[in-house]
């Protein structure tokens, strides 16, 4: 009975059609070279004291986020533009929100802000998708208030000029 002497591989991809497999004298064999050719004749042993890894599973719990009904929101114009409140409020109705206060700011940023409570982080995530903002940016809720009913919101958005209408 012939042992596997060794393989070599050779070169880059492409360069070979075939894998050529020495398993002793007189007994070659040849494949593809996309395929690994193992003789037929070759014993097959484990070595001692070697063990398989013992599985393991990881589980990652993912935040679960609030129904969108169960989320107070502040929209917050802070772009000067008349209806920009009404039009996001509705948006946010029309997916499930139900607790959407308009208000008024005299602050202009620069872009959308999403404020959020502790414990809303996802929330906020999800309500920059909903009012479909393109670079969002989202922070926690500040000490000092950012609109005059802060009170009355989870997530506190102010609108700027890059708001959807």
């Amino acid at each position: 009975m012939g042992a596997l002497a060794g393989v070599a591989v050779a070169g880059l991809p492409g360069e070979a059609d075939t894998l050529v497999i020495d398993a002793g004298p007189g007994q070659t064999t040849t494949a593809p070279s996309s395929t690994v050719a193992v003789p037929a004749n070759l014993p097959t042993t484990t070595p001692p004291n070697v063990t398989s890894p013992r599985a393991t599973t990881t589980t990652t719990t993912m935040p679960e986020v609030r129904d969108r009904a169960d989320i107070r929101v502040v929209l917050a114009n802070g772009a000067g533009i008349p209806g920009l409140v009404s039009a996001n409020a509705e948006r946010l109705r029309v997916v499930g929100y139900v607790d959407v206060t308009g208000v008024d700011v005299r602050d202009r940023p620069g872009r959308t802000t999403v404020y959020v409570r502790e414990g809303f982080e996802s929330e906020g995530d999800m309500l920059a998708d909903d009012l479909d903002l393109d670079d969002p940016y989202i922070v926690g809720l500040p000490d000092e208030p950012v609109t005059p009913i802060d009170d009355d919101g989870d997530l506190i958005v102010v609108l700027a000029p890059d708001a959807p209408r």
